[in-house]
């Protein structure tokens, strides 16, 4: 679903009148939205038969390989805005079972920037640093039509 509608952009478009142009626009608009998202640092992935990037609200399961800004507890999923998370694992063996879950209460969400912070109080230890050492889980993208 795109963010902003075909008929949304011909509001700002006054020669554009009737609907043999909304098909193209709709289709411009979806051109334009994925290389946004691809800007915005949004993971290309599959949507059907052919593979963007979107600004939808949508699941990620991401790997990264250490935490970053040189903070051991401090992950930046490269998203944002981030709604929800569903899961965290730090393990360098790539299992990520239960042992190796992060619980929601040793850690902050920063919605807007899209990081994880540790709670120095709750969670000692500081993320993994190896390949896919962390593997998070969560809810991220835009919701409205506007």
């Amino acid at each position: 679903m795109a963010l902003v509608t075909a008929a949304v952009l011909k509001q700002y478009l006054p020669e554009v009148t009737g609907t043999a142009a909304d098909s193209d626009l709709t289709s411009l608009l979806a051109r334009v939205e994925s290389a946004i998202a691809v800007y915005l640092g949004f993971p290309i992935h599959k949507h059907g038969s052919t593979f963007k990037a979107s600004l939808d609200t949508q699941t990620y399961t991401m790997y990264y390989d250490g935490p970053s800004y040189g903070n051991s507890k401090v992950l930046n999923l490269n998203v944002s805005p981030v709604h929800s998370v569903t899961s965290i694992h730090s393990d360098l063996d790539q299992k990520y079972n239960s042992d190796t879950l992060i619980a929601a209460s040793e850690y902050t969400l920063d919605e807007t920037g899209g990081k994880i912070w540790l709670k120095p109080t709750e969670y000692t230890t500081p993320f993994d640093t190896g390949p896919r050492a962390i593997k998070a889980v969560f809810s991220a993208g835009y919701t409205t039509a506007n």
